[in-house]
């Protein structure tokens, strides 16, 4: 029996990778809200971008470390769309990679025609990003 246990010791430590090979790697979660929006439409879309990746709300994935760009459309599609953007950079640290961090944007779209002209609706954007600390190799 004590054979066994060390050897699957043996095969947990050959294919789970150390944190510190894992050091430049981050999971994102991005979500979005406002409590305001209905008052200018009912049919809103999200695009989200950090660096080159472009993804949906709510996904999470792995993303390079360093300098991040955070770039954020929220769009109303009506007969007349109306579009609210805002981007940024932030730079990782390594204390902020090892604790983990959070983005906020804040945006507003602004009804530009119709009944609602004026109105705008503010939209409060969270990036969460958390380290990644273990992560199994499967082959």
């Amino acid at each position: 029996m004590k054979r066994i246990l060390t050897i699957l010791t043996l095969c947990v430590m050959v294919f789970t990778l150390p944190a510190a090979a894992l050091a430049d790697r981050m999971i994102v979660h991005v979500t979005c809200a406002s409590s305001d929006a209905s008052y200018i439409g009912t049919d809103w879309e999200g695009y989200y971008q950090l660096g080159d990746y472009q993804f949906m709300d709510g996904d999470i994935f792995e993303l390079d470390v360093g300098p991040i760009d955070v770039y954020t459309r929220i769009t109303d599609y009506d007969s007349s769309p109306d579009i609210g953007e805002v981007s940024s950079t932030y730079n990782v640290t390594a204390n902020r990679l090892l604790k983990g961090f959070t983005v906020e944007q804040v945006l507003q779209v602004t009804e530009d025609k119709g009944r609602n002209r004026g109105y705008s609706a503010t939209w409060y954007i969270y990036y969460d990003f958390s380290p990644v600390t273990d992560c199994l190799v499967i082959h």
